[in-house]
């Protein structure tokens, strides 16, 4: 499949974002990849829990999932099947606290803005690979940190280069517009998912922080940033916790070749404005699609669907990474 820019051509069969998004969710099938798990102990007593494609050699490209993600979410699972069998590369997940199949030992969890784990990986990563060229692939929370980890290091990214699937550039704007129309139906998603997953581990924990007592009165994403996500991760308040989390403020520091992927018509997302050229450093390019929903972009016909978001993300690392795609 051909993953040029000027490429993506929408599946006709999907003919509003909200197909466009939900299909590959439901439909596309979980591929086998041969996985071993390595548990990263953190500075503060913690961990991440990251799996890793098997291969002891290569570039390695980190991969940071999405809201409530996982190993086992769709765009996951099917990238780091590319990665394993058409190149010579090695792929990484980390989970975010909170999302791996162990309980985290600390009431700390992620936020979108959550640079610090992934920044101390990277540099343990290079630590033992420092010759090895490393990429980073980052998908709607997770693009949103790796723009925002980019933005912070400056020069000093040890990344070759980066992509950022459907990021929230705007927090803010994001948690104001989910609440609006058809995009309610994700947010109750959304807080289910993670309140179900905040009872689980309050259920195998011996301590309740206090600050989670108000966790079942949660029904919006605002409420739950500000009841719990700003005071569990010490911001002072609501506003600062956007403020300082939202990647749109750290686009004009990116001093490493980052691409980034957005639909105009994602619906969980629901963009009120789109970076240009002048929100960014040159070595970001923004392509804007108007259609493709959020982490879908379906192609092809209805009897051979493709995902041709996996072929860009492929094409793009292969122009950054040395060796590149070995076979189709």
């Amino acid at each position: 499949m051909d993953g040029s820019s000027n490429s993506y051509k929408p599946a006709w069969w999907l003919p509003n974002p909200h197909l466009q998004t939900l299909y590959p969710f439901i439909f596309k099938k979980k591929l086998k990849v041969p996985l071993q798990q390595e548990i990263f102990e953190l500075p503060d007593g913690d961990f991440i829990d990251g799996w890793w494609t098997e291969k002891s050699q290569g570039p390695i490209v980190i991969l940071l999932h999405g809201l409530q993600g996982s190993v086992d979410s769709h765009y996951i699972n099917s990238l780091m099947h590319h990665i394993h069998y058409q190149t010579n590369w090695r792929a990484l997940l980390l989970h975010f606290r909170g999302c791996g199949e162990q309980f985290n030992r600390l009431d700390k969890q992620y936020h979108s803005g959550d640079t610090e784990d992934i920044r101390f990986i990277c540099n343990l990563i290079k630590q033992r690979n420092a010759q090895t060229p490393t990429a980073m692939v980052g998908f709607s929370l997770g693009g949103n940190i790796l723009l925002k980890l980019f933005g912070e290091l400056k020069q000093n990214n040890l990344m070759s280069t980066g992509i950022s699937v459907c990021p929230p550039f705007d927090l803010l704007n994001t948690a104001i517009n989910i609440q609006n129309g058809t995009a309610k139906i994700y947010e109750k998603m959304f807080i289910q998912d993670i309140k179900k997953a905040y009872h689980k581990k309050l259920q195998a924990s011996e301590t309740q922080n206090s600050i989670l007592k108000d966790l079942d009165q949660v029904s919006t994403l605002i409420e739950l940033d500000q009841k719990i996500t700003a005071p569990l991760h010490g911001f002072d308040s609501l506003e600062e916790y956007y403020d300082q989390s939202s990647s749109i403020s750290y686009l004009k520091s990116i001093k490493k070749p980052t691409l980034v992927i957005v639909a105009s018509n994602d619906p969980v997302l629901k963009y009120n404005y789109i970076p240009t050229n002048e929100d960014t450093s040159s070595h970001v390019v923004i392509e804007t699609y108007e259609h493709g929903g959020h982490i879908g972009f379906m192609s092809g016909p209805p009897h051979k669907p493709e995902y041709w978001l996996d072929a860009r993300i492929m094409n793009f690392l292969s122009e950054h990474l040395p060796l590149g795609i070995l076979q189709d």
